[in-house]
């Protein structure tokens, strides 16, 4: 069978907007504190559950980048 894997399925509206806060959110705070950041921090403004971030996020490099690109 060729089922779609999780990865090619688009986010769902709910997800999109997550992802979206924790970006916005992650570059304020690098604009305010420098790359020394509390990840549990940027959850919370950003209105998400720290389990939510590292679904998107595994890593702190991992959201870093995600803010440069």
């Amino acid at each position: 069978m060729n089922e779609p894997t999780h990865a090619n399925r688009p986010m769902r509206a709910d997800a999109q907007r997550n992802y979206a806060s924790l970006l916005n959110t992650t570059r304020v705070a690098v604009s305010e504190r420098g790359a020394d950041i509390v990840l549990e921090d940027v959850a919370r403004s950003a209105g998400v559950a720290i389990g939510t971030l590292y679904r998107h996020f595994p890593t702190r490099q991992d959201l870093l980048e995600g803010v440069e690109l």
